[in-house]
């Protein structure tokens, strides 16, 4: 009974995809579903490849402008990838999510931020500034992490829960903490995860 309400629940999601989400967003590919998100700011800028599941309580927003200053933003979310409720994620620039990503619940991706320069001006009327983030193929993101502007993650990554990730980092790394510092990395001649000075 609980596998047939799960059936039925899909569809119903995968239905309301096709009918209303996919004339909304700038792409949604073939049996994508997005489940009852908390906010969508200019959805025609995000482009959705297939299989993607988006859990409830997502919240993306492409930032056109503020302030008079104009934005181009684009969002692409690769095939086969899985995100989990409560995702935010901001974008004025370019943010690209890979191919069959996992990403738990709570995380945060953004390529925008407040300058912070002047402190006569609150910190939340400053200029926005950005700076692109990837997250690479094959990766998977832990519940709660954050990943910042400028940031490119490569291919099978692991990223701890709760990390703040601030710098970039290459293919087969295994990143934690705040700041996110490596952890190890997986050796391709060895075939195996080890120090971080494995390449």
């Amino acid at each position: 009974m609980n596998s047939l309400w799960n059936k039925l629940q899909w569809y119903c999601q995968l239905a309301k995809t096709r009918l209303y989400y996919r004339h909304i967003f700038g792409r949604i590919g073939r049996t994508s579903t997005i489940v009852k998100p908390i906010l969508l700011v200019n959805p025609e800028f995000v482009y959705i490849g297939d299989r993607v599941q988006i859990r409830h309580g997502a919240r993306i927003e492409a930032v056109r402008g503020r302030s008079g200053v104009q934005f181009n933003p684009r969002v692409e979310i690769g095939d086969d990838t899985s995100i989990e409720q409560g995702f935010h994620l901001a974008c004025g620039e370019q943010i690209v999510i890979g191919k069959k990503v996992a990403i738990t619940e709570y995380v945060g991706v953004f390529d925008i931020w407040h300058s912070y320069e002047s402190i006569d001006i609150p910190v939340v009327d400053q200029p926005l500034r950005t700076s692109p983030v990837r997250v690479g193929d094959h990766s998977l993101v832990g519940m709660g992490a954050v990943i910042h502007p400028g940031v490119s993650i490569g291919s099978h990554c692991l990223i701890g829960a709760n990390s703040v990730v601030t710098k970039s980092f290459p293919d087969y790394s295994m990143i934690a903490g705040t700041p996110a510092k490596l952890i190890k990395r997986f050796s391709l001649e060895e075939q195996e995860w080890g120090s971080p000075n494995h390449a």
